[in-house]
């Protein structure tokens, strides 16, 4: 295992970063969504119960998205999705690393509010780059 590396055997791989990206660009949307009557008379502990309710559903979303990526990989998308994304993940990547790099991302973006522009800027460009400029990254990086 490799710390950072090919995503077939690292923990952290080039379309990590896009992970954190992710995190930021939609955290704010779930934090937002759910907070809409934080301030119709909860008391702290409300607070903190709702926090962490979101929290979850941010890794619950994050691990959908890690299923949709192994069954994509396993060729359920088509034999192109398959050869585009360069084999299988690596397990501690796919099960540790993506997902709470999406909830650390989410978190920094209740932090730094005024990041959260700039970051959905730079996924939207991420993606277009590595999907249509340079499709097959995966098998390099």
């Amino acid at each position: 295992m490799e710390l950072i590396g090919h995503k077939s055997a690292a923990l952290l791989d080039l379309w990590s970063l896009c992970h954190f990206f992710v995190g930021v660009a939609i955290g704010n949307f779930v934090f937002r969504g759910s907070n809409d009557g934080i301030n119709d008379g909860k008391n702290s502990s409300g607070r903190k119960k709702n926090e962490f309710f979101t929290l979850f559903i941010i890794l619950a979303l994050a691990y959908a998205w890690e299923l949709l990526e192994f069954r994509l990989e396993a060729g359920d998308g088509g034999e192109y999705i398959a050869y585009w994304l360069q084999g299988r993940e690596y397990w501690l990547n796919r099960l540790l690393s993506d997902p709470f790099l999406v909830l650390i991302g989410s978190m920094f973006s209740r932090r730094f509010q005024l990041l959260i522009w700039p970051a959905r800027v730079i996924l939207v460009a991420w993606i277009w780059l590595f999907a249509f400029i340079f499709p097959h990254s995966m098998a390099y990086l």
